[in-house]
C-alpha cells in the first residue's frame, strides 16, 4: 500500500507539472525578520533577521538597508536565479486594516459592484490613496456578510517595489491573520463555533476570530502602542494588557454569536506556559497552542506558512482579499502562463535535440551503409571485367589456332564456316548480334553487319578484333554508326584477314 501511494503521488506530481501550475511561495514581513515558506511536497523554509530601526510598525525607515537585507534573503531561498520568484506576501500587521459589514443579497451578479462600494465608503483614507480588499464570510437569503481590508498605498507600494527590486514577484498581498487562518484551517478545517487565535509576534498582540471555514473578525495591537518609549514592557503590564484585550474580543464574539469561545488557539512562540497562567487564572480560558502534526514548520513560519497555502488554491476561485495594485487572479494567470512558456519550450527544445540526434545518426548509417554497397559494386565490377576479359581472351586464342589450321590446309578447303564461327563466337561474348557477313579470301576485307545494346558494346568488339593475330585494318566507321529508337546501335564493320604461320 505504502509503494502504491508514492506512486499516485509521483503520478499527481507529473500531471502538476505538466499542467503548468507554478509553485508559489509565502513571504512574511514583520519588523524584525523575513520568513519565507513552500508547502508541500517540497517542504522548504528560510528566515533572516532584521536589524533594529530598519523597519518601525511596519513601515520601511531605512530603505537602502532594507533592500540589501532583501537581496540577501533571495539568495538565501534559491530557486531560478533567471527569473523573479512568485511569493503570496504578508504584510507587518500595523499597516492594515479591517472591519466587518454585511450588504442586502442583491444576487451574485451584483455582490462585486456593491463590495467594493461599500469597502470605500468604509475605508478610512481617501480611495486614491489605499489599497482595498474585501472577502465573503457567510450568505444567507437577505444579505452577505463580508470582511474588508484597508491598507496605505504608499506603504504597501514602498515593500512591494522593495521585493520586485529583489527578484521576487508578489502575486497577492494580505496580512498576517489571513495567511494564519488557512493553517487553522488546514488543521482544524471548519468549525460552526468561533474559534479565538492570539498571535504573539515581535511586531504585537494580533487576535482573530475563526469561523465557518474563514476568518471573521481581525484585531491587532502593536508593542509600540503598549509600551510607548519605554526599553521593555514589565511582566504585569504583558499579562494586563494580554487579559484586557482578549477581554474585548470575547464580548465580540458574545454579542455577534451569542456565544464566547471556551479555548484560546496560541501562535506565541516562548510565551504558551506563560500565556497558560494567565488565560486559567484570569479568564478561565484553556490555551491550546496551534501545531502542525507531521510538518517540519514551527509557529514563526505559520504566516508564511499560510500564505504559500494560498498559491496552492484554485486561482480560479481565489475571491480573498488581496492589497495589490492588480488581481491576483490575473497575476497567478501571468505566472501560470510564464511557467507554461518556460516548460513547454524546454520540452519543444528537447524534442528537436532528439530529433537532430536521430537524423544525424540516420545519415551516417546511410552515408556508412552506401560506402560499403559502393565498395561491393566496385569490386563485383572489378571481377566481372576480369572475367569477361579472360574468356575473350580464350576466343581470341582459339580463332587464332582456327587460323593457323586454316593456313596449313589445302587451300581448296573453305575457311569461311571457321571464320563465321568465330565472329558468331566472339560477337555473341561481347553482347554483340551479327546480321550479315561477307568474305571472300585472305587478304580482302571482311565486311560485318550488326547490331549491339550501346556504344560501348560495338567499340569493345572493335578493340577485340585489333588484339586478335592475323586481323588487320579494322575499321569501324562513324558514319556506319547508327542509334534506334528503342536504344541500341547497329553497325557496319570491316577487316582484313592473314594467314598466321604456325609457330616454329
Amino acid at each position: 500500500m505504502q509503494y502504491v501511494r508514492a506512486f499516485i503521488k509521483k503520478i499527481r506530481y507529473a500531471l502538476e507539472r505538466l499542467s503548468s501550475r507554478p509553485r508559489v511561495g509565502g513571504v512574511h514581513v514583520s519588523d524584525s525578520s523575513l520568513y519565507f515558506a513552500m508547502s508541500a511536497p517540497e517542504e522548504r523554509s528560510q528566515s533572516l533577521r532584521i536589524p533594529p530601526g530598519v523597519l518601525r510598525e511596519g513601515k520601511i525607515a531605512d530603505r537602502e538597508h532594507f533592500l540589501e537585507i532583501l537581496t540577501q534573503f533571495r539568495e538565501m531561498v534559491g530557486g531560478d536565479e533567471k527569473r523573479p520568484l512568485p511569493v503570496v506576501v504578508t504584510l507587518p500587521a500595523g499597516i492594515v486594516y479591517t472591519q466587518s459589514f454585511t450588504i442586502p443579497n442583491a444576487g451574485s451578479s451584483a455582490l462585486r459592484e456593491t463590495a467594493e462600494l461599500n469597502v470605500q465608503m468604509l475605508s478610512p483614507l481617501p480611495k486614491e490613496q489605499a489599497y482595498l480588499g474585501w472577502q465573503l464570510i457567510r450568505e444567507t437569503p437577505d444579505q452577505y456578510e463580508l470582511l474588508g481590508a484597508f491598507a496605505e498605498k504608499a506603504l504597501v507600494d514602498e515593500i512591494r517595489t522593495a521585493l520586485v527590486a529583489a527578484r521576487f514577484q508578489p502575486v497577492a498581498i494580505e496580512f498576517p491573520s489571513l495567511s494564519l487562518a488557512r493553517v487553522v484551517q488546514e488543521i482544524y478545517h471548519s468549525s460552526p463555533h468561533p474559534m479565538l487565535v492570539l498571535n504573539l509576534s515581535s511586531d504585537g498582540v494580533n487576535l482573530f476570530i475563526f469561523w465557518n471555514g474563514s476568518l471573521y473578525f481581525d484585531y491587532f495591537r502593536s508593542w509600540y502602542s503598549i509600551q510607548g518609549d519605554a526599553r521593555e514592557i514589565s511582566e504585569e503590564q504583558f499579562g494586563a494588557v494580554i487579559v484586557q484585550e482578549v477581554h474585548k474580543v470575547v464580548n465580540f464574539s458574545l454579542s455577534r454569536f451569542q456565544e464566547t469561545p471556551s479555548e484560546v488557539f496560541l501562535v506565541a512562540p516562548g510565551f504558551e506556559a506563560e500565556l497558560r497562567r494567565i488565560f486559567a487564572e484570569q479568564l478561565q480560558l484553556r490555551a491550546v497552542p496551534i501545531e502542525l502534526a507531521g510538518s517540519t514548520f514551527t509557529p514563526p513560519w505559520y504566516p508564511a506558512l499560510g500564505a504559500a497555502l494560498r498559491g496552492e488554491l484554485d486561482r480560479r476561485r481565489d475571491r480573498q482579499i488581496s492589497l495589490a495594485p492588480v488581481s491576483s487572479a490575473d497575476l497567478f494567470f501571468r505566472e501560470q502562463l510564464i511557467d507554461f512558456i518556460q516548460l513547454w519550450r524546454g520540452i519543444a527544445v528537447a524534442v528537436l535535440g532528439l530529433f537532430l540526434v536521430f537524423f544525424m545518426s540516420a545519415s551516417s548509417l546511410l552515408t556508412t551503409q552506401a560506402r560499403s554497397l559502393r565498395g561491393q559494386l566496385d569490386l563485383f565490377s572489378d571481377q566481372y571485367q576480369v572475367a569477361q576479359l579472360s574468356e575473350l581472351r580464350g576466343i581470341a586464342d582459339h580463332f587464332n589456332e582456327l587460323v593457323r589450321t586454316i593456313s596449313s590446309v589445302r587451300t581448296d578447303v573453305n575457311p569461311v564456316p571457321f571464320i563465321f564461327r568465330f565472329i558468331t563466337d566472339l560477337g555473341a561474348t561481347n553482347r554483340i548480334t551479327v546480321r550479315s557477313f561477307t568474305f571472300s579470301s585472305f587478304g580482302s576485307p571482311v565486311a560485318i553487319a550488326g547490331g549491339a545494346a550501346n556504344y560501348d558494346a560495338v567499340v569493345a568488339f572493335k578493340n577485340v578484333l585489333e588484339s586478335t593475330s592475323g586481323v588487320t585494318n579494322v575499321s569501324l566507321p562513324l558514319a556506319e554508326l547508327a542509334q534506334q529508337e528503342d536504344g541500341s546501335v547497329v553497325f557496319a564493320l570491316s577487316f582484313q584477314l592473314t594467314p598466321v604461320t604456325s609457330a616454329q
